[in-house]
């Protein structure tokens, strides 16, 4: 049976909203931008938190085709009236290639080769995979990867997150078509198309296998600060590599800008109900 309508997002279970996602009626109960508290414990890198309260918000309903699923992003400082933020660890703007689990999207190098797929922090940071430079599993949110963000998620949020198939330039430093391909992730980075609708930076073939989250197109701003203080802001990872290049990756700052992949940069991932 479908829950009861009328109540805040925050006020249902993750079961709930599970179950009002598939039957694809989630736009009946709830609205782009409402938020549901979570509470994050673990280490995420090198980042420990423990009992860190934040927000998850909705990005958007059966988006790109996706049926009968909601699509979170985070975080929040709070339900209603809080700022917009992401996570960032002890070195953020420093840059590294020692091996450490950084917020950097290579722990060893400064390049893009194989674009979001073979990105460290993928797989040992973010734990979007459980499968190092593959796809995640299906146990990948319910037996998540030691020391990651999805290991810090709670319990009965991951019991019902659904895998993404998403796109992305696979290869690094391209602009061909040839370089877009798929990869199965639970807690992935947005791409720079479906935060700001348009491309600059991004493989120009992109975008043609995505699409802007609702959040986005209603003016929302994709402006973040600092988990540690709200009122300094930092710039953000997105996972699409520069299309010209072989090191940089696109992040943003409120406005859509790259870096080396190694650098440490702030953490704010999406992931599906």
């Amino acid at each position: 049976l479908l829950p009861e309508v009328g109540k805040a997002l925050n006020e249902y279970t993750w079961e709930e909203i599970s179950i009002v996602s598939a039957s694809g009626l989630a736009s009946e109960y709830w609205s782009v931008g409402d938020c549901k508290e979570i509470v994050l414990n673990g280490t995420i890198g090198t980042l420990t938190l423990s009992n860190f309260p934040t927000c998850v918000f909705i990005l958007g309903f059966d988006h790109n085709g996706a049926g009968g699923s909601i699509d979170f992003g985070t975080f929040k400082s709070a339900l209603s009236g809080g700022v917009d933020m992401c996570l960032i660890d002890s070195n953020y703007a420093a840059t590294s290639t020692g091996g450490s689990k950084l917020f950097n999207m290579s722990h060893t190098t400064a390049s893009n080769a194989g674009g979001w797929k073979s990105t460290d922090i993928r797989y040992d940071v973010l734990g979007s995979t459980d499968v190092k430079n593959g796809n995640a599993s299906e146990t990948c949110a319910t037996n998540p990867v030691p020391g990651t963000m999805m290991a810090a998620l709670p319990i009965d949020l991951r019991s019902v997150m659904k895998p993404m198939t998403i796109y992305t330039d696979n290869v690094g430093g391209s602009n061909v078509n040839a370089s877009i391909s798929a990869t199965i992730d639970y807690l992935p980075l947005l791409s720079e198309f479906e935060i700001f609708g348009t491309r600059t930076l991004a493989n120009t073939y992109e975008k043609n296998y995505q699409a802007q989250y609702q959040y986005y197109k209603n003016g929302n701003s994709p402006k973040k600060y600092r988990h540690t203080e709200l009122t300094n802001s930092a710039g953000w990872w997105g996972r699409s590599p520069r299309y010209t290049g072989s090191g940089n990756f696109f992040y943003s700052s409120g406005n859509s800008v790259h870096d080396p992949a190694n650098i440490s940069k702030g953490l704010a991932p999406i992931f599906r109900v």
